[in-house]
């Protein structure tokens, strides 16, 4: 039997929402510069991931909350670096962000 997608946990599903690789990706596809529409966030690859690695950022992304609320301004910007680069990862895991990465809903995407 193939491999069975999971929904993502909402921190982690969420977070990449806020991922640097999101921004990006909505910049270049959504309709309006002055408008975000809900029909854009459709089309936002998510990565087919296991629940460990989800469970790591979303423990990261505990972290990072954590400091932000205590006003740790210090530690939650370098937490906040780290877990938009694991996100970047999920996405572009090459290297030289020429690798090809399966996404749920977008089929085989390039990272450019």
């Amino acid at each position: 039997m193939g491999h069975v997608f999971s929904f993502p946990e909402r921190k982690f599903l969420v977070f990449g929402m806020n991922s640097s690789f999101a921004r990006d990706y909505l910049m270049r596809n959504r309709r309006s510069n002055i408008h975000l529409y809900p029909e854009d966030w459709k089309t936002l690859p998510i990565p087919d991931v296991d629940t460990k690695t989800q469970s790591q950022i979303t423990t990261l992304v505990d972290r990072l909350l954590a400091a932000k609320q205590s006003g740790d301004h210090p530690t939650a910007a370098a937490l906040d670096r780290e877990v938009d680069e694991h996100v970047a990862r999920l996405y572009c895991p090459s290297n030289d962000n020429a690798g090809t990465l399966k996404l749920v809903g977008a089929g085989d995407e390039r990272c450019a």
